[in-house]
Formats: C-alpha cells, structure tokens, sequence
C-alpha cells in the first residue's frame, strides 16, 4: 500500500482536529512531491469544489481570498 493510499483511508484526516501525527505525514509527504503533484493530490484527497488560480497578480488576489 502506497503512503497516498495509506493517508487516503483515514477517517478523520481531515477534520479540525486531525491527530498531529497525521498531519505530520501528510507534511512529510508533500514536502516531497513537485507542485503539480501536491495540487493532484489535494484534488484526489481532499473534500469539496476546487479552484486553481496561476496568476498571483493584485488584479487576481481576490480569487485567492
């Protein structure tokens, strides 16, 4: 079993409490991954709509917010 996968099957991952050791081996394994793989990782692991933005100009800082 991959860590991804491993990660994938905790229940409360992602909760407002999550365990600090979890999120310290969500930590380590982005750490290690390229951009593009930390955003695939957050679209396949994480909950809800997703947006990406790729200008951080002030005209589009808004859609950071």
């Amino acid at each position: 079993m991959s860590n991804l996968a491993a990660l994938n099957t905790e229940s409360d991952l992602f909760a407002l409490e999550a365990p600090a050791d979890a999120i310290e081996n969500i930590n380590t394994l982005l750490e290690a991954m390229t951009p593009i793989e930390r955003v695939e990782w957050a679209f396949t692991h994480l909950p809800g709509e997703h947006v990406v933005s790729s200008s951080f100009g002030a005209q589009s800082s808004v859609m950071l917010h």
